[in-house]
């Protein structure tokens, strides 16, 4: 699989913001279908969110949030689900 990208990823809810040419942030999301049934409900999962250092602290990640989330609710996910590294 290119870029890494599981059966489980979906391009469709995930974004990439751009200053000109260049990519300042992104975020990627996944569902697993498998889990709808121990969950109780579909779900995705903002898998990653990110922004370059010289562009953070302008909600630019945050922006991406809502389209994916849009997308989400649009192809039946109840919940949208993100996991946070405390450290990071």
């Amino acid at each position: 699989m290119a870029c890494g990208f599981t059966e489980w990823h979906l391009p469709e809810a995930s974004f990439v913001a751009y200053d000109g040419d260049e990519a300042v942030a992104y975020l990627s999301a996944e569902a697993f279908p498998h889990e709808f049934e121990d969950r109780g409900w579909p779900h995705a999962w903002i898998d990653g969110v990110g922004t370059v250092g010289s562009h953070r602290k302008r909600g630019i990640a945050s922006s991406l949030i809502v389209p994916a989330m849009r997308v989400m609710a649009a192809t039946g996910m109840e919940y949208a689900l993100l996991g946070v590294d405390s450290e990071n």
